[in-house]
Order: C-alpha cells, then sequence, then structure tokens
C-alpha cells in the first residue's frame, strides 16, 4: 500500500498590514475621541493624522446665537436687582453704624454737660458738631480754637463766616484742660473716626473749617470742598437740630441723605428704618 504522502504546503505569513490601513480601520473611534477633528484618509493614503482646515468648523446659526443672547439677558435681569439690593443694603449698614456712633457722642457729651450739643439755627447741615464733640483749646490770645487732638484748627474770626446763622463760639471749649471755677475744661466725646468722616469746607479767605460727615458720600458739590483725606467725591454732613427739633421733642434730630441707585435714602433717629424720598 502506497504511502500516501500529501504535500506540504509552503507555509505563509500574512501580509503586514499598512499603519495607514489600521489607522483607517480605527478611524471612527479616533475621530471621536480626538479633542481636534481630523481627516479621515482613504484605505492606502498617506500615514498620520492631519488637522482638518479652520473652514471646516461648525458655525453658530442665528436662532443659536438668539437662544444665547436670550440666556444671558435672563440671568443679567436675575443678577442686576440683587447686586442692587446688596449695594443698598450694605450703604444703609454703613451709614447706620456711623449714625449710632454720632448718638453715642453726643449722649456722653450731655451726661458731662447737662445739655446737648448746640447746633447752628441758620443751617442744620454746615454745623459745629465735630467742634463741640471733639473739644476744643482756645488759645490765651482768644484768637484760634485748637481741637483736643490737635488735628485741627479755626480762627475766632472765621467761626461766624463758617456756621451762618448765628454761632459765634463753641461750648465744648476752654482755655486749657483743667477749666476754672467758673467752667469745666473741654472734654473729647468722639474717637476713631476715620478719614472719610471729616470734610474740609473752604472759606471766601481761603482758610479751612472741618464738618462731620457720613463715609458713604453724596455727588460733588460745587459749592463744598471735597472730603478731606477720603473718597473725593463729595460732602455728605450729618445735619444736626437741637433748638426746636422737628422729630425729637426736647432731644434732637440727627439726620443723613445718601443716594443709592438714583433713590434718596434717609437715615435718621426718629426711624429705625430708612426713609426712601
Amino acid at each position: 500500500m502506497k504511502n500516501l504522502v500529501q504535500p506540504r504546503l509552503a507555509s505563509r505569513e500574512a501580509p503586514a498590514i499598512p499603519s495607514s490601513r489600521l489607522w483607517n480601520a480605527n478611524r471612527d473611534d479616533v475621530a471621536q475621541t480626538g479633542s481636534l477633528p481630523y481627516r479621515r484618509l482613504p484605505v492606502g493614503g498617506t500615514a498620520g493624522c492631519q488637522p482638518a482646515p479652520l473652514g471646516s468648523w461648525t458655525a453658530f446659526t442665528l436662532v443659536e446665537l438668539l437662544a444665547v443672547i436670550a440666556i444671558i439677558a435672563t440671568i443679567a435681569a436675575l443678577i442686576i436687582p440683587v447686586t442692587r439690593a446688596l449695594k443698598r443694603k450694605q450703604a444703609v449698614s454703613v451709614a447706620q453704624a456711623e449714625l449710632k456712633q454720632v448718638e453715642t457722642a453726643i449722649e456722653y457729651y450731655k451726661s458731662k454737660t447737662g445739655f446737648y450739643p448746640p447746633d447752628n439755627p441758620g443751617n442744620p447741615v454746615v454745623n459745629q458738631l465735630y467742634y463741640e464733640l471733639e473739644g476744643t483749646i482756645l488759645t490765651n490770645d482768644n484768637s484760634v480754637y485748637f481741637t483736643l487732638d490737635g488735628s485741627t484748627n479755626i480762627s475766632v474770626i472765621d467761626v461766624p463766616a463758617a456756621f451762618t446763622g448765628g454761632v459765634a463760639g463753641f461750648a465744648n471749649s476752654g482755655t486749657s484742660l483743667k477749666g476754672t471755677d467758673d467752667k469745666p475744661g473741654p472734654i473729647c466725646c468722639i474717637s476713631d473716626l476715620k478719614p472719610n468722616q471729616l470734610g474740609s469746607i473752604m472759606l471766601p479767605n481761603d482758610h479751612q473749617f472741618t464738618v462731620l460727615t457720613c463715609s458713604q458720600s453724596w455727588p460733588l458739590n460745587p459749592g463744598l470742598a471735597q472730603v478731606k483725606n477720603g473718597d473725593p467725591s463729595g460732602l455728605n454732613p450729618w445735619r444736626y437740630v437741637s433748638t426746636n427739633p422737628t422729630n425729637n421733642s426736647g432731644s434732637y434730630d440727627l439726620w443723613v441723605d445718601v443716594l443709592i441707585g438714583g433713590a434718596t435714602n434717609r437715615i435718621s433717629n426718629w426711624s429705625r428704618q430708612p426713609e426712601v424720598l
């Protein structure tokens, strides 16, 4: 019996697949996972990845642009009122805190002297409250008042010109800290004032005098000098009336107007809530 010898087939290895073809075989996966779009190459094309030309980016349609604009407008409409409300709340809070500071000083003044600080009957806006609460020393020649902290001074002849309306001098003043048999020495009733709580007003003779102001400034008033060492946008003095006050009979009226968002908010010692005028 003949042995059947099967012919031996020549072994052949599978032909290597070019790398370019392997890339193209998986081109869909690559295109989906890459951060940049790639041009799909035909089988047998040049190997490698090539960025798509800039012109292949898809532009927004008019409808999409209008939708984005509408969303932005809606967000702005929600944010702007909240921002304004927060700004108003902050300004009111600062003014009320400063109101309390001045009230405390006035009450301390009364506890030491037996009366409230005199006001300026002719003009409650430009008053001598700062000098009264700070206390002053009158020089021996009776020519100049110096505040007890030495930060400012005003000549005696400038007082009636500064506080027009009947102010000739200061009650909380003396020629020495010790005082005399007839009159006690001056006392300091207020402290910890920030630079933007003091304002300087220029007189026609180029002399300046100081008023007590709120740090929440008012739009620049051409008739008043800028705030000294503070916010330069404008003065906002504390209004003060102790002679026949309208709202607090028997004591005093103290208030300031703060402009917030075009509305005038009055912060006063007769209302716990700001009054919108």
